[in-house]
């Protein structure tokens, strides 16, 4: 997926994000790598607030309504924030904590201006089982709604960027999220 662009859709972002997603009869798979010159995360918590810093940050609504959706963040330490919404930016529930299985590689200094760094990726198994609300699970032809962000702090104000563009500004505008369709393609029993 990709190239990134600014959340507003007008142009390329200055460090640029890819997403890959993937599945199995288990798991939702998500991988992203996040071009970065100087690489920051300090929050140390689960659901810390962490889209006030440098994170990757995904939103799937898991049975296209529009509605109901997931968002799910992680950041260059490794620290992540679920949570599933019931509409708009309402209902949010924190107390959502899938045993998500991640690993987060930096490949430069963490919190460290005085150097420059490459960038940071992030590999996370989200286990199917544990989605809440209604779910359509993966399979060839089933259709869920989807956009991925990426706040990036690097430079003047930094940047923030999008799969899809988002005119209105709000990660949460469901008009942001794409149609995507899986496919049985490579799929392993």
């Amino acid at each position: 997926m990709g190239p990134f662009r600014r959340s507003d859709g007008r142009a390329e972002a200055r460090q640029q994000t890819r997403v890959l997603m993937g599945w199995d009869r288990g798991f939702l798979y998500l991988a992203c790598d996040c071009t970065d010159h100087d690489i920051r995360g300090h929050y140390q918590n689960r659901d810390d607030p962490l889209y006030l810093e440098e994170v990757f940050e995904a939103f799937l609504d898991t049975d296209a309504d529009g509605r109901d959706y997931l968002e799910l963040e992680v950041s260059p330490n490794g620290q992540t924030f679920d949570a599933w919404f019931s509409g708009r930016r309402s209902g949010r529930r924190l107390d959502w904590n899938p045993p998500l299985q991640l690993a987060v590689q930096v490949t430069g200094t963490l919190n460290d201006s005085s150097d420059s760094d490459t960038g940071w990726t992030v590999e996370l198994a989200l286990p199917l089982d544990s989605l809440p609300g209604r779910v359509r699970r993966p399979a060839a032809g089933v259709r869920w709604r989807a956009n991925f962000f990426r706040i990036d702090k690097s430079g003047r104000g930094g940047e923030a960027s999008s799969w899809q563009a988002t005119p209105s500004g709000d990660f949460h505008d469901p008009a942001a999220r794409a149609v995507i369709e899986f496919t049985d393609q490579g799929e392993r029993p």
